[in-house]
């Protein structure tokens, strides 16, 4: 058969799941809230990261967390592209609406060939590789520093893999910040 018709065909194929989707979606019983089934949330850090394009005063920091037990473990990667607030700079971090910092975000603990799973909601089958995902923000070195966000991502990325290169993804989450405009 022609590939004319290709799409036609695989929509006739995709139909049971998507309809299985819209029961489920039209369904209130079915999307009951998931609150407090994943147990208790990590305890947090303040941190302080000076953002990339972002202009402060000389000495600021633009506020951020991060999960404790990941900063714990990650902190030499991050070297000096996330501080620390401790009772001696917090006064120099400053809460930035609409920003968000950069974050390198860690998978770790993920599978190579993976599990075949069946979604409860489609009854589609998928491939699920599992792992855990922590992310960590940060910014440039020092306001002096002429440092791009990506160049920074992918030092600091090469750094949390070091030998480590099973089981771990590490992605970028870009830094947001609006303007405002009146």
């Amino acid at each position: 058969m022609s590939r004319r018709y290709s799409d036609i065909l695989k929509a006739s194929r995709d139909l049971p799941y998507l309809e299985n989707y819209i029961k489920w979606m039209t369904s209130a019983e079915n999307r009951q809230p998931n609150i407090g089934k994943r147990g208790a949330r990590k305890p947090s850090k303040k941190l302080g990261v000076v953002p990339f394009n972002v202009p402060l005063l000389a000495g600021q920091l633009a506020y951020e967390s991060g999960a404790l037990p990941t900063w714990e473990t990650y902190r030499a990667e991050l070297g000096t592209h996330t501080v620390e607030l401790t009772a001696g700079n917090v006064k120099n971090a400053v809460r930035l609406e609409r920003y968000s910092a950069a974050r390198i975000i860690i998978v770790s603990g993920r599978s190579a060939t993976g599990t075949q799973k069946t979604s409860h909601i489609t009854g589609r089958k998928y491939m699920s590789h599992g792992g855990t995902s922590t992310s960590l923000p940060f910014g440039k070195a020092s306001e002096a520093a002429a440092e791009t966000e990506e160049a920074t991502f992918a030092a600091i990325s090469a750094a949390v893999r070091g030998a480590n290169t099973t089981g771990i993804r590490v992605t970028l989450k870009p830094e947001k910040f609006a303007t405002l405009t009146l």
